[in-house]
């Protein structure tokens, strides 16, 4: 499983007693807590312990889930059990196995903007911020024809009234290279046709990489006789984003079962 953290603000207390809706806000939570889950099976009890460890450690208030594999009718299920009184949105309408959740705390105001595919992006105003600002979860298609659609999207996107003088991040799985060197492998790295898309794409959108720490690859092929990493998940943001929390930055973990990539700000 593969996992994208957003913080905003250092926290200085974790969150103490149950998950759900009814657990405080402590007063002297400082954080933004934006996740990005690639669960691969929300159906497999392990993976779902798996998160739901995480989730008692770290108590975010806003995230995704996405590849879940689960049928439409056992979502709620799934969600209620890890998340009492919490708010989710699907895209079932675009997936008969819903690709993508966006999960939220009662005390975050979520408005959905967008939902297709390969994306869904919102609104999102979180306790004891004056402003909101807006996410776009992505999992992009293994289809490099299938992605040109999304950077289609993610381009007419930007100019969108609703994106446009509000600080905006687009995080997840774009299940494509963005630089020759986001390959481990020297006979992969180059300028192909994805790579140029993806970039006009993020020129298009006026969207940066955040800049980062940690492991430079976040995927890797697990071949033991020819091993190959490469970086295919990234948080992207814009100009406004940087001017708002200048300071901001992400943490890569390794790209093994807990790959983890957290955005830290001050």
């Amino acid at each position: 499983m593969k996992m994208i953290k957003v913080f905003l603000r250092w926290r200085q207390n974790a969150f103490s007693g149950a998950l759900g809706a009814e657990a405080p806000i402590p007063h002297n939570f400082m954080s933004i807590d934006t996740f990005c889950w690639n669960v691969r099976g929300f159906n497999k009890t392990s993976h779902r312990n798996g998160l739901k460890k995480w989730l008692q450690l770290n108590q975010p208030l806003f995230g995704s889930l996405i590849e879940t594999h689960v049928q439409q009718p056992k979502r709620k299920k799934y969600i209620n059990a890890l998340l009492p009184g919490w708010y989710f949105e699907d895209n079932y309408g675009f997936s008969e196995l819903g690709k993508k959740y966006i999960i939220w705390h009662p005390s975050v105001q979520v408005t959905i903007l967008s939902k297709s595919l390969q994306m869904i992006s919102c609104e999102v105003k979180l306790p004891r911020y004056q402003f909101a600002f807006v996410v776009s979860f992505v999992y992009a298609s293994n289809c490099e024809i299938e992605r040109r659609m999304l950077w289609e999207e993610l381009a007419s996107f930007s100019a969108d009234h609703r994106v446009v003088n509000k600080p905006w991040t687009v995080l997840g799985d774009f299940n494509q290279a963005l630089n020759p060197e986001d390959h481990s492998l020297l006979e992969r790295r180059r300028l192909d046709r994805g790579t140029s898309d993806f970039r006009s794409c993020l020129h298009e959108a006026s969207l940066v990489d955040l800049t980062y720490r940690g492991s430079t690859y976040t995927w890797w092929n697990m071949s033991e006789s020819n091993p190959g990493a490469k970086k295919i998940d990234r948080v992207l943001v814009n100009a406004l984003w940087l001017d708002t929390w200048s300071m901001s930055f992400a943490l890569f973990s390794e790209p093994d079962f807990w790959t983890i990539a957290q955005v830290v700000s001050f």
